[in-house]
């Protein structure tokens, strides 16, 4: 949403996090995300932005940091952007994305269209390897679906027998990627982040939190 703010234009994102305490934000990509624990007025917004020392410098910077290089697998290549006739993506020295209109969102969605079928072919590979560790309590398959998730590597909807895996985690290699898929599926006995989540977790998926932490450390900035 649009929040304008004694004359400036702010690009505002409300992310609901019921369990937390305390409203807190992000920026990215000249994006100021909420995440916040009540539903927000606009007027409450309005507060809240003012309330930011400094937040034009920050939304600045948040736009500079973002780099023209991109991720896939854990690796780092230049892009090199092709007009052809099919969209597509290539990766050998570069990470080659052929487009048939050179305009950014439009390069978003093929990259991550790629992206997503990566990590189903991942998923075909693996899953049954994984899921082997949940018997105890899992009944039945759950069905797996890979989107782009803006907030989350990914999320579990245990009432519908689902998991959802952002396509942001084929910037990452293999034992980043099994860490959220192991996370993911411990949400089917705990639903929330309570010790004994992080104890079962661990239980299935070793060093679990060590990992996940460096996950939540590593800071990509890519153009998509």
């Amino acid at each position: 949403m649009i929040i304008n703010v004694e004359g400036k234009l702010y690009d505002v994102t409300l992310i609901y996090k019921p369990l937390n305490k305390h409203i807190y934000f992000r920026f990215r990509d000249g994006i100021i995300n909420i995440y916040t624990y009540k539903l927000l007025k606009e007027s409450d917004i309005i507060k809240l932005i003012k309330s930011l020392p400094n937040i034009d410098k920050l939304l600045e910077k948040s736009i500079k940091n973002v780099s023209n290089k991109i991720h896939f697998k854990g690796l780092e290549y230049d892009i090199n952007i092709i007009l052809s006739n099919e969209n597509k993506v290539l990766v050998d020295d570069k990470f080659n994305i052929f487009t048939k209109k050179n305009d950014d969102e439009y390069i978003f969605k093929i990259v991550h269209n790629f992206y997503a079928s990566y990590l189903s072919d991942y998923l075909n590979k693996n899953i049954d390897r994984i899921l082997m560790q949940y018997t105890d309590i899992l009944d039945s398959k759950p069905t797996f679906e890979i989107k782009y998730l803006k907030t989350a590597y990914g999320l579990c909807r245990k009432r519908i027998n689902k998991v959802t895996l952002s396509t942001i985690l084929a910037k990452y290699n293999d034992l980043y990627i099994d860490s959220v898929i192991y996370h993911e599926l411990c949400h089917f006995k705990y639903s929330n982040h309570q010790k004994a989540f992080y104890d079962y977790y661990e239980s299935k998926f070793r060093n679990a939190k060590i990992i996940q932490h460096k996950l939540k450390q590593i800071k990509y900035n890519d153009k998509f």
